[in-house]
């Protein structure tokens, strides 16, 4: 009886490789004999009068012929049975058929081994083609002088003709030190029906930046009433490539809370979406949680979001950046103060995320509601946490007189922290 070959895609059928286009192996497969014989056929008919072979030149063919413990329905070439009546004749025999058997196993283990080299060889040649270069989880992009841009300064459809912000404006921005750009990318209204600003104005922003040596942060502002539609328009940022331009990070604007008015079902929409916003996007992207400053949820207003999950929020964001707009608090009391504010809502934020070497970028303000002076007091704050970066609501809204105070800026911060006490 021959042994029949069997063909495998590559990958032996007992593994979990999946099937890989590429060239097939032909592995031809013996049962191995058993270690013991059976006793010598009573030949009958045919047999009788078939010629045995001389002595000492029997032998097994190994690849055509079976091992003795094979069994098999009858066949015509039975007919051709050799008999085997001498006991050295018949030890010989066995120790030709034991050789055969070795050299078959050989011969499989060999082919096997090459099989799975190569069918690992091929599935991750595969894998490396097709596979999309992740964003690089670079928090420094949010270290430094940042400068913040919305639709309404710079898209048509939002901010029509008195538009403030151009990519003209990114050179301008590069002179007074700003290192990233927080560009808003996204909007959910129907404005922009796709949720995603008109490519090839984005890709005019990111080309500048980068061209200036820029980061660009893109970011957008979820509703929290439909999980799977924010979390689109998040990805949509972080998927976003066109000319070779990618966004450097991806920010998530925390602050609506009149949408969906239930501050629990808010709260797990809200967990929900950075679990599957981390998920869908992997480990590589940089995500920032633009939030509203601990002082305000704790102090001056906790009815705006009761309960605010920061800690079960922590291990899906890198960077937080608390809204400390000392501005719209009122002016006789201690928040008014722009140093006092910010330190105090870091201090705090870090509190509840339990996390002292939380990676912070505060953003002060608003830029046209307030002066040089407490402007320096901000910058005194950022200095005095440990902030890696800080940045004023927005970059349209800061005056001649205001850039002059966040030069001292990226001098006065820190180094971005070696560890921490949260495992990323």
């Amino acid at each position: 009886m021959r042994a029949i070959g069997q063909l495998w895609s590559v990958a032996p059928p007992w593994t979990n490789a999946p099937p890989v286009n590429g060239p097939f192996i032909a592995v031809r497969v013996c049962r191995p004999a058993h270690r013991h014989t059976r006793p010598t056929r009573q030949l009958t008919g045919a047999s009788r009068r078939a010629t045995a072979r001389p002595t000492g030149s029997a032998r097994l063919d190994p690849v055509t012929e079976p091992g003795p413990d094979v069994r098999r329905p009858p066949s015509p070439l039975d007919d051709e049975a050799i008999s085997i009546e001498d006991p050295a004749d018949a030890r010989r025999e066995r120790q030709a058929r034991r050789a055969a058997t070795i050299r078959r196993r050989r011969r499989v283990v060999a082919l096997l081994a090459a099989a799975v080299v190569l069918a690992g060889a091929a599935a991750a040649g595969r894998l490396h083609h097709v596979a999309r270069a992740p964003l690089r989880r670079d928090v420094a992009v949010y270290a430094g002088l940042g400068a913040w841009v919305d639709t309404y300064d710079y898209v048509p459809t939002y901010g029509g003709n008195a538009l403030t912000v151009t990519p003209g404006t990114v050179d301008f921005l590069a002179t007074k030190g700003v290192r990233t750009i927080y560009l808003q990318a996204a909007r959910n209204d129907s404005k922009t029906p796709g949720g995603l600003i008109a490519a090839d104005l984005l890709t005019k922003f990111l080309q500048r930046a980068h061209a200036k040596g820029m980061a660009v942060v893109g970011w957008s502002t979820p509703r929290f009433s439909d999980v799977q539609f924010d979390l689109d328009r998040l990805v949509k940022i972080a998927e976003f490539q066109n000319k070779g331009q990618r966004f450097d990070g991806i920010a998530v604007d925390i602050e609506d809370n009149e949408t969906n008015p239930d501050p629990t079902t808010r709260s797990q929409n809200l967990l929900d979406l950075s679990t599957r916003l981390r998920q869908a996007v992997g480990p590589d992207v940089a995500l920032g949680a633009i939030v509203m400053p601990a002082v305000q949820l704790d102090v001056v207003n906790p009815s705006f979001w009761p309960a605010f999950p920061w800690r079960t929020l922590r291990d899906a964001y890198d960077v937080w950046m608390p809204m400390t707009y000392w501005t719209t608090r009122d002016a006789d009391t201690e928040w008014r103060d722009a140093e006092r504010y910010t330190s105090e809502s870091v201090r705090l934020m870090r509190e509840h995320l339990e996390d002292p070497n939380a990676r912070v970028h505060p953003i002060g303000g608003i830029a046209d509601k307030t002066t040089a002076d407490q402007v320096a007091a901000f910058v005194r704050a950022l200095a005095s946490t440990g902030s890696i970066g800080g940045s004023l609501y927005d970059a349209a809204t800061t005056s001649t007189e205001l850039w002059p105070s966040l030069a001292p800026l990226p001098a006065s911060l820190t180094p971005l922290p070696t560890t921490s006490t949260t495992t990323r």
